[in-house]
């Protein structure tokens, strides 16, 4: 609920800040890449916003970043890939091979599953010999991985098309 209140709140007080509030992302490492995906599945549902059940929590992406996204409950709803639907936002998923606080073939699963529900893309990175929390230096992995990031965000910018004024569906495999 936390972050769809930000959400909200971006998108409420995008004029304030001369900004878009279409163009509202988020990106999480970790704990965080759960509640960014979590958010980005699940916009404008009034279940998951008590209390602001009108605000519009809609997201244009969302990067998660060595994230766990599967359950954390017994309820199915707390996992991101079980509400993964069509209208789903791009995505981008970037993983460390050896990462040892994921369950071992979770990782590139989850992207399939994804992909396999949404029509928007879903780009999936597993970085070879890296472990959970690899950017937490500096370091070649943490610079490739904010390149990845910024490349993927300004990708998604460039495919917007005005409501109505898509020429092509979107492929899931293919973006």
């Amino acid at each position: 609920m936390d972050t769809k209140r930000a959400i909200a709140w971006a998108r409420e007080h995008a004029d304030d800040f001369d900004a878009d509030a279409s163009q509202v992302y988020l990106v999480g490492c970790s704990a965080g890449g759960h509640l960014a995906a979590s958010a980005a599945l699940t916009p404008n549902q009034p279940r998951f916003q008590p209390g602001f059940e009108d605000a519009k929590t809609d997201i244009a992406g969302v990067i998660s970043i060595y994230g766990y996204l599967g359950a954390r409950t017994d309820d199915p709803a707390s996992s991101p890939v079980a509400l993964a639907h069509h209208e789903a936002p791009p995505m981008l998923l970037i993983q460390g091979a050896n990462d040892s606080m994921l369950p071992p073939g979770a990782r590139g699963g989850w992207a399939d599953s994804l992909r396999s529900a949404s029509r928007s893309p879903v780009v999936y990175a597993e970085l070879p010999n890296t472990q959970h929390a690899f950017d937490y230096l500096a370091s070649v992995r943490a610079r490739a991985t904010a390149d990845a990031a910024e490349a993927f965000l300004a990708w998604v910018r460039s495919r917007e098309q005005p409501a109505g004024t898509m020429e092509h569906p979107i492929d899931p495999h293919h973006p």
